[in-house]
C-alpha cells in the first residue's frame, strides 16, 4: 500500500509541475487550517472558491498559522525550512520559536526539535548557504529585540548560535537575505527603540558581520530613510532590492505606508533609486525573485497592507494581482495570477524555489487571522512577461496621505501667504491684505500642524523636523495673541504710548522673522523627510531664492530712499494696529 501511495504521489507531481504554462499560476501545496476565505474591500467584493491540492501531510502535524515568520529553501534537498514567526491566539500576538522542514515530493511537513533553539522571534531575516538555514536578528515578545544569528543544520537538525565581535544594533522588521549558492546574508533596516537605515552583511565563511552602510539622517535623498514594515530581497549576490514599508515612529518620520524603490550595491556600496511608480504604497508585502532563465530577473511583490493612520485614500490591490520588478531595465508591472488564488494578505513568507515562489502563512486581511497554508506561485522570468497586464496609472494621483495634506497646508502657510502678507505689510504698508493673509495663513498652519501629529505614529517631537516645527508653531500662534494684548495697553496708559509702541513692534517684528525663517527652515526639512520627488525639492529651493533675493532687493531699495534710511514714525495713536507702517511722505513711492 505504501508502494502504491508513492507511485501516485509521483505522478501526481509530475502532472502537477507539466501544468505550468507561460504565465503566474498560484498553486496551493497546503491548506493547512485555513478555510475558503472571501476577500472584500469597501467598493468591490471578490469570492474565490480555493481548490484546495493537499499532497497528503503526513499525521504528525503541520504548523500552526503565523506572520512575519522565517523561511527559506535548501536547492540541494529540495526541502522549505520555516522558523518563527508570531501567531494569534485570540488573546493577542504569541511569539513563536519552533522549526519546520516541509518536502515538496513528499507533500510532509516535518517538526523538528534542536537541542539548542533560537528564542522566540518574528520578523528576523533568514537565508540558506550550503547546509546551513541562518536566522539573524528579530522582534520577540515586546520590547525585547535581537542582533544574534543562529545556523541550523538541515541535514542533522543541530542548531548553533555564532559568536561575534561585530553586531549590528537589536532590532526586527529589517529586510535582506541570500541569494542562492552565495555565503553573504545581507540585513538592512528595521526598528527597535530606533529605527535604523544601516546595511550589515554576514560572511558565512569567516562567521563574521561587516557594516556596508552605516545609520544616517532622514534629510538625505540619495538613500532610503530609516523603516521597518519594507518588503526586501536578494536580487545577485551583492545586490538587496527593497520596497516601502513605515517610516514613522521610533523616533523618526515620515510615510507610513511608503512607496519608494531602492537598489543596495554591496561592491559600490551605495543606494539607486528605482522606479516603484506602478505601485502604491505598502507596508508588510512580501517579495522574493523568480527563478531566472537566460539572465533575466524578476522580482515578484505580493499583498501587503495600502491603509494606516496616515492614509486619507488609496487604492486596493486585488489578491489575484502580484508586483513584477525588472532591475535591470528598472521596470515595474502589475500582473494578473490565475489559478488557485490566495485570499489577500500581509507579513506572508516568501521564497524562491526551482519551479516558481514558495509562499507560506501570513496575516489574512479579510479574516484577520493568521494562516498556515503554503502556495507555490509557478512561474519564471520569461514567462511573468506573458502574464496579462492590470493598467494602473498612478499619475491620476488616487493616493492621498495626512502627511501630503500635512505638507500642503504648511507650504501654503509659511511659503507663501505668511511671507509675503509680511512683505506687504512691511514694504508696501498693505495692511488689509497683510492681516487677511496672516488670519488665512494662521489657519493653514494650525490644520498643517494637527495633520502633522496625526501622521507620526509614535514617539512625537522626537527628531529635527518635528521639534522645529513645534516650536514654529508656537511662534505663530504668539503672533495674534500678541495683537490682541498690546491693543488695550495705549488707551490705558497714553503717557507711555509711544514706548509701548515701540516695544509691541520689536516683539512683533522678531517672533515674525524668527517665525518666517525658521518655518521655511522646517519646510526644507519636511520635502526630505517626506521622500518628496526630486522636481518637488528642486522647486521648492528655487521658490524660496527668488523669495529670498526679491526680499533682499526690496529691503535695499528701501534703504536706499532719499532723506536717511528710514523715515519718521507717525504720531501715536490708540492702538498699536494703527502705527505699526512708517510714515511716507509725498514725494515717495511706497515698493
Amino acid at each position: 500500500m505504501t508502494c502504491l501511495n508513492n507511485f501516485v504521489a509521483f505522478f501526481s507531481l509530475a502532472a502537477f509541475f507539466s501544468s505550468t504554462s507561460a504565465q503566474l499560476e498560484w498553486k496551493l501545496l497546503y491548506s493547512g487550517n485555513t478555510r475558503n476565505i472571501k476577500y472584500k474591500d469597501t467598493k468591490i467584493r471578490y469570492d474565490f472558491f480555493l481548490n484546495h491540492r493537499l499532497f497528503h501531510p503526513d499525521s504528525s502535524g503541520s504548523p500552526p498559522p503565523r506572520r512575519d515568520a522565517a523561511l527559506g529553501y535548501h536547492a540541494a534537498g529540495d526541502i522549505l525550512v520555516l522558523f518563527g514567526g508570531r501567531s494569534d491566539d485570540g488573546d493577542g500576538s504569541v511569539v513563536l520559536n519552533d522549526t519546520w522542514l516541509y518536502h515538496p515530493f513528499a507533500a510532509i511537513w516535518r517538526n523538528v526539535s534542536p537541542k539548542k533553539s533560537p528564542p522566540a522571534r518574528h520578523s528576523a531575516v533568514a537565508g540558506v548557504s550550503g547546509n546551513y538555514f541562518y536566522v539573524a536578528t528579530g522582534a520577540g515578545t515586546p520590547g525585547v529585540y535581537y542582533n544574534d544569528i543562529w545556523r541550523f543544520d538541515i541535514i542533522s537538525d543541530e542548531c548553533l548560535k555564532r559568536a561575534n565581535k561585530v553586531l549590528p544594533e537589536p532590532r526586527g522588521g529589517a529586510a535582506g537575505g541570500m541569494m542562492t549558492n552565495s555565503s553573504i546574508l545581507h540585513l538592512s533596516h528595521g526598528f527597535s527603540q530606533h529605527s535604523y537605515s544601516d546595511v550589515y552583511t554576514y560572511n558565512a565563511r569567516d562567521h563574521g558581520w561587516e557594516m556596508e552602510f552605516a545609520n544616517r539622517g532622514p534629510y538625505n535623498p540619495t538613500y532610503p530613510h530609516a523603516r521597518h514594515a519594507h518588503a526586501g530581497t536578494m536580487v545577485s549576490d551583492h545586490q538587496l532590492l527593497i520596497f516601502g514599508g513605515c517610516q514613522s515612529g521610533s523616533g523618526t518620520g515620515g510615510a507610513c505606508p511608503s512607496s519608494d524603490l531602492w537598489l543596495f550595491d554591496r561592491t559600490s556600496k551605495s543606494w539607486t533609486s528605482m522606479n516603484g511608480g506602478c505601485v502604491y504604497p505598502k507596508t508588510y508585502a512580501a517579495m522574493a525573485m523568480l527563478p531566472i532563465v537566460a539572465a533575466l530577473r524578476r522580482v515578484v511583490m505580493y499583498g501587503g497592507i495600502e491603509g494606516g493612520n496616515q492614509v486619507v485614500r488609496t487604492v486596493l490591490s486585488q489578491p489575484n494581482e502580484v508586483i513584477v520588478f525588472d532591475p535591470d531595465s528598472d521596470r515595474c508591472d502589475v500582473r494578473q495570477t490565475r489559478g488557485e488564488i490566495p485570499s489577500k494578505r500581509a507579513s506572508a513568507a516568501m521564497v524562491t524555489g526551482p519551479s516558481g515562489i514558495y509562499m507560506f502563512g501570513g496575516y489574512d486581511l479579510a479574516s484577520s487571522n493568521t494562516t498556515a497554508d503554503l502556495y507555490l506561485l509557478v512561474g519564471d522570468a520569461n514567462s511573468s512577461s506573458s502574464a496579462p497586464d492590470v493598467a494602473i496609472d498612478i499619475s491620476k494621483n488616487r493616493f492621498c496621505n495626512l502627511l501630503l495634506l500635512h505638507g500642503v497646508f504648511m507650504g501654503s502657510a509659511y511659503g507663501f501667504l505668511l511671507v509675503w502678507g509680511a512683505a506687504l505689510g512691511h514694504y508696501a504698508s498693505h495692511k488689509g491684505v497683510h492681516v487677511a493673509f496672516q488670519i488665512i495663513g494662521v489657519c493653514l498652519a494650525i490644520a498643517g500642524f494637527v495633520c502633522g501629529v496625526l501622521s507620526v505614529e509614535n514617539s512625537h517631537f522626537t527628531f529635527v523636523h518635528g521639534i522645529l516645527g513645534l516650536v514654529v508653531f508656537c511662534l505663530t500662534l504668539l503672533q495674534p495673541m500678541n495683537f490682541f494684548v498690546c491693543c488695550p495697553l495705549p488707551a490705558r496708559y497714553p503717557k507711555q504710548a509711544a514706548t509701548l509702541h515701540r516695544v509691541w513692534k520689536a516683539v512683533h517684528s522678531f517672533g515674525g522673522y524668527s517665525c518666517l525663517a525658521l518655518g521655511a527652515v522646517n519646510v526644507s526639512l519636511g520635502v526630505f523627510l517626506a521622500d518628496s520627488h526630486r522636481a518637488i525639492w528642486i522647486t521648492w529651493f528655487v521658490y524660496l531664492g527668488i523669495v529670498v533675493t526679491i526680499v533682499n532687493a526690496s529691503q535695499y531699495c528701501r534703504r536706499r530712499e532719499p532723506d536717511g534710511l528710514e523715515q519718521p514714525l507717525t504720531k501715536s495713536s490708540s492702538t498699536p494696529a494703527d502705527n505699526y507702517n512708517y510714515e511716507t511722505s509725498t514725494k515717495d513711492t511706497p515698493l
